[in-house]
């Protein structure tokens, strides 16, 4: 009888891609390719954040299609990162707003976002899923606002904000 070894879990890798706000880090799937966690935080912190359980190790090379949509993006194409696959471990609310973020255009209201997913109303738990959001700038929570147009919170530093929206074209600089 052969015997046959256990299935191996899947792997995760990481690299950095270079954004406005300076180095971004980059957790991948490696068999699928979907993104499972970015941000500004040592790797270790982001895969835990982002409930990955497995290992984690650095990439040779970023994957080509996160080089090229990270070039788009830089080279001024700011949606060009919409079209990378994420994963988000979250409830249908979390998913909804995700999905709704991810059609944003430019600056956006707790409110309003809450609006496009499906939850007027529901403002105060928009941030929070915005506040928790395992794959940063990919997942473009730097664009929610408060509804007077400040600046509100964000996980990663109200500057690195601020340099996002500054590169976007969605916030000007201060006088």
């Amino acid at each position: 009888m052969a015997q046959t070894s256990p299935p191996r879990p899947p792997m995760a890798g990481w690299c950095q891609v270079a954004t406005a706000a300076g180095d971004l880090t980059v957790v991948v799937e490696n068999l699928s390719g979907i993104v499972l966690a970015s941000g500004y935080r040592p790797v270790a912190v982001l895969a835990a954040e982002a409930g990955w359980r497995g290992p984690v190790e650095p990439l040779r090379a970023t994957p080509l299609a996160l080089a090229r949509a990270f070039e788009a993006y830089n080279a001024g194409q700011v949606h060009a990162l919409d079209q990378i696959s994420v994963r988000v471990k979250s409830g249908a609310f979390a998913r909804a707003v995700v999905g709704a973020l991810r059609q944003v255009t430019g600056l956006v209201a707790y409110g309003e976002l809450a609006g496009l997913a499906g939850y007027p109303g529901a403002a105060r738990a928009v941030g929070t899923v915005c506040a928790t959001n395992p794959v940063a700038v990919i997942v473009p929570c730097h664009r929610v606002v408060r509804a007077d147009g400040s600046l509100g919170g964000y996980g990663y530093g109200l500057e690195i904000k601020r340099q996002l929206l500054e590169f976007e074209g969605a916030l000007l600089p201060p006088a």
